[in-house]
């Protein structure tokens, strides 16, 4: 993520610096480089919507407390979507868009990486015999 970041920024000072200003069109070279960051920041937009979702469902066994959980996280999902969209309708570079979504990146890495480290290993009700074998 933090590579295809930089690739982006990258381009966005190449963009900002070329005379006349560069036009994205399926015909125009430079199409491809412009369109494949974007494809791949979107598939690892969705790959962290399920690697979340996934850390949530290590938590909690019972359905009703996995739902009031997926549903705060939901809440703070759509706050980032709020404010990515007041950032990005409001007359600001691109570049600057940019950069505030990778501090929202980064800011987020640390509570990421500890909940990894909260996963435990199996459920709490997987009991193992003296083999190690399931036993049911």
């Amino acid at each position: 993520m933090t590579a295809l970041f930089g690739w982006q920024f990258a381009m966005e000072l190449e963009y900002r610096s070329a005379n006349p200003a560069v036009t994205l069109d399926w015909d125009l070279p430079g199409f491809g480089r412009g369109f494949a960051v974007q494809v791949l920041l979107r598939f690892m937009n969705e790959s962290h919507y399920m690697f979340v979702y996934w850390i949530i469902g290590t938590f909690f066994e019972d359905v009703e407390t996995l739902t009031l959980a997926v549903g705060l996280v939901r809440s703070f999902e759509s706050l980032g979507s709020c404010l990515a969209f007041g950032v990005g309708a409001a007359k600001v570079p691109s570049l600057t868009n940019l950069i505030v979504a990778f501090v929202m990146f980064c800011i987020s890495l640390p509570s990421t990486s500890f909940a990894v480290f909260l996963v435990p290993e199996r459920p709490a009700n997987h009991v193992l015999d003296k083999d190690n074998e399931s036993e049911e």
